[in-house]
Formats: structure tokens, C-alpha cells, sequence
């Protein structure tokens, strides 16, 4: 028989992978940040503030008995916030490199002074844990929450172009999967960030299912440009392979279809 050990470990894996895609789902951004060379309007909270998130729960996870999946890909996550922190400093103007800068600065002092004082007063395991956690799961919420500001504008232009398939479900899948996780041996903490984290996530997809079906979005909202034209191509190759191989004719029209998404 599975050992509840076993599926929880199982279960976080996933969730690592899950939540490794949330990471990165910001590169589109950064590249075009990157070949502009200007941020432009693009703002640096969301990434700083996740750099203090993942900092809260890797120390969570070193204070917490077989936290190990919990700290690798926080550990990992912070790696990554860091590239798109730095990136965006590089690339900003004054006014708001030394906006991003202050706000850095000012987290890495609380966080530093945040673990000094937990280690430095006498037996702080009884409460070390609690505040920890409580502050990893106000801070994991408003992560989740920041894709649901996004709703008054969709509601307002009845475009979908302000919250990204992609990143809605992921944050959907996030919460579920590290929900899951928090229950088998329960975790408080992990529970309630993720399970709020759950809820948003439905309420995101719940918007983009609704706004997706009732008006007409983008082609390429959920597949990009390249590959629904590869799609496309590959379909159009099909139909002629199957009207050659039935002995009908191939029109004209077929070919042409293939070199305009070639």
C-alpha cells in the first residue's frame, strides 16, 4: 500500500513543477523588456514582492520539519525573482531605478531584521513558526489576488488581453496542487494560502471562460501566433494527404492556403 509520505511527496513535486512555470511565466515580459531596452511602464512590485515571498517560505521551510519541497522551489523562485529585479533595474530610468532600488533595499533590511530577531531571542520556537507562517500566507494571497485586479478592466473593455490564460491557470493548478499537498500531513499555513489562492484562481478562469465564449478575443489568446499558423499548416497538409491518398483531386485553393501560413 501507498504510503501517505509517498503520494504527499509525489503530490509537491508536481507542485514544484506547477509553481516553476509561475516563475517563469514573466520571460515574455523581460524579453521584450530586454530587445526595447526600456521597462517603459511596466511595473516592479509584483516581482519584488514575490522575491520577499519566496524569502518568507524558504525560511519557513527551514524551520519546519520535512519542508524540503517547500524550500527547493521557493529557493529556485527567488533565484529567478532576483534575474527579473536586477533586469529591470538595468533597464529603467533614473526615476525608477531609484524607486525599485529604495523598495529593494528596505525588503532586504526587514527581511534580514525579520530572521535576526527570530534567532537572537531566547526559545522563539514557540512562536517563530506562527508569525512566519501568517506572514508567508498575507503575502502568498496578495500574489494570488494581483491577477484578479485585472477583472475591473476586462469587465470595462470586455478584453481578455489584461489577464493571460496561461498565468490564470497556473496560478489555478498552483493553489490546487500545493492544497492538496497541505492536507496530506496538514500544514495551516500552506493550507490557507493555497486554499484562498484556489478560490481566486476559479474566480480568474471562471472571468476568462465567461468573456472568452461571449465576446470574440484575439486568435492567438491562448496559442501563440507561431504555433496556431504551424497548427494550421499541419492541418492543411493533412487534407491533402487524405484527398491524394483517396485518389481525389487536390484544388489549387489547398496549396495556397499552405504558403500564405508557411
Amino acid at each position: 500500500m501507498v504510503s501517505a509520505v509517498f503520494i504527499r511527496q509525489g503530490v509537491g513535486v508536481v507542485g514544484n513543477v506547477i509553481s516553476l512555470c509561475l516563475f517563469l511565466s514573466p520571460i515574455p515580459t523581460f524579453k521584450s523588456i530586454w530587445k526595447k531596452g526600456a521597462v517603459e511602464d511596466f511595473s516592479p512590485y509584483p516581482y519584488i514582492v514575490t522575491v520577499l515571498n519566496c524569502a518568507l517560505w524558504v525560511y519557513y521551510g527551514l524551520i519546519t520539519p520535512n519542508s524540503l519541497l517547500v524550500i527547493s522551489i521557493n529557493a529556485a523562485g527567488l533565484f529567478i525573482e532576483f534575474i527579473y529585479v536586477a533586469l529591470y533595474i538595468l533597464y529603467a530610468e533614473k526615476k525608477q531605478r531609484k524607486n525599485a532600488c529604495i523598495l529593494s533595499l528596505c525588503e532586504i533590511f526587514s527581511y534580514a531584521a525579520l530572521v535576526l530577531s527570530c534567532s537572537l531571542i531566547p526559545n522563539p520556537q514557540s512562536w517563530r513558526g506562527v508569525v512566519i507562517g501568517w506572514l508567508c500566507v498575507f503575502i502568498n494571497i496578495g500574489m494570488y489576488a494581483v491577477p484578479c485586479v485585472a477583472i475591473y478592466r476586462v469587465c470595462k473593455t470586455k478584453s481578455l488581453a489584461y489577464m493571460p490564460f496561461w498565468l490564470s491557470l497556473a496560478c489555478f493548478l498552483n493553489g490546487l496542487c500545493w492544497l492538496a499537498y497541505s492536507l496530506i500531513g496538514f500544514d495551516k499555513y500552506i493550507f490557507t494560502s493555497n486554499g484562498a489562492g484556489l478560490v481566486l484562481g476559479v474566480i480568474q478562469i471562471s472571468v476568462i471562460g465567461y468573456y472568452l465564449f461571449k465576446y470574440p478575443q484575439p486568435r492567438d489568446y491562448i496559442l501563440p501566433e507561431w504555433l496556431l499558423s504551424k497548427l494550421s499548416k499541419s492541418q492543411n497538409n493533412k487534407i491533402i494527404d487524405e484527398k491524394a491518398s483517396g485518389g481525389r483531386k487536390v484544388e489549387l485553393s489547398d496549396m495556397v492556403e499552405i504558403s500564405i501560413h508557411s
